[in-house]
């Protein structure tokens, strides 16, 4: 069985919601994730909310989560005012807590993908991934044919760079970044593989300058370049 952590910030800012049920996290991806679970994955959720948020900060519908869905764990952690609006930074931080119990790879997703009907989609990522050295990121397709989006990737790329995400992206812009951090040969775009994002629009305040996101993949482009000259 693989270890994979998915990486899931979730909000309900923008949104009317007043119950579990009602929200995306419960009706998109904890449902899709039960009723087609990957084969051959011991998957462990990290998600991360808002500490005011008015569902989520109620344990009773955190664990009304926990109680509902069985074929996987979830853990919640709260975060504070400084990191709303600012997704990247949740993922930076689940990720290095799901890396400190032990998981390695590391899917990247939102509340409201849906994923594939295809059970055995996560451990052709994996398996991808592990082929090409754990280095760069393997993604399906989400409606988007200029770039990939909820990638997995493998710790070695926070050990390359430090992060998952830039963090002075805060929203928009980040996987342009990480896409473009990285030479094709060590991208996998598989296409034929669906995960789409189904939430409508952003539930945070877009913040999106295309010059300055390629002045920050220039910034710390060279990590990897170090990395693969050091191996």
């Amino acid at each position: 069985m693989r270890k994979v952590a998915f990486c899931v910030p979730t909000t309900t800012n923008k949104r009317p919601w007043v119950n579990a049920e009602e929200t995306d996290l419960w009706r998109v991806l904890l449902t899709e994730l039960e009723n087609h679970t990957p084969t051959d994955c011991d998957i462990t959720l990290f998600i991360g909310y808002d500490w005011d948020c008015k569902v989520w900060k109620d344990a009773e519908q955190r664990m009304k989560c926990n109680a509902t869905f069985t074929k996987f764990k979830i853990e919640w952690t709260a975060f504070g005012e400084e990191v709303k609006g600012k997704p990247t930074w949740i993922w930076n931080e689940l990720a290095g807590f799901a890396i400190s119990e032990g998981f390695e790879y590391l899917k990247i997703l939102g509340d409201d993908i849906r994923l594939p009907r295809d059970t055995g989609w996560l451990s052709c990522f994996v398996n991808k991934l592990k082929k090409n050295q754990n280095i760069g990121w393997v993604a399906g397709y989400s409606n988007n044919d200029q770039i990939p989006t909820q990638f997995l990737i493998h710790k070695t790329h926070i050990d390359i760079f430090g992060f998952v995400y830039p963090k002075e992206i805060p929203n928009w812009g980040c996987d342009d970044a990480l896409f473009q951090l990285y030479p094709n040969k060590w991208g996998i775009w598989l296409k034929s593989y669906p995960l789409l994002n189904v939430g409508g629009e952003p539930r945070y305040e877009i913040q999106w300058n295309e010059n300055f996101v390629k002045s920050i993949v220039k910034r710390h482009k060279p990590k990897l370049n170090r990395f693969l000259s050091s191996k």
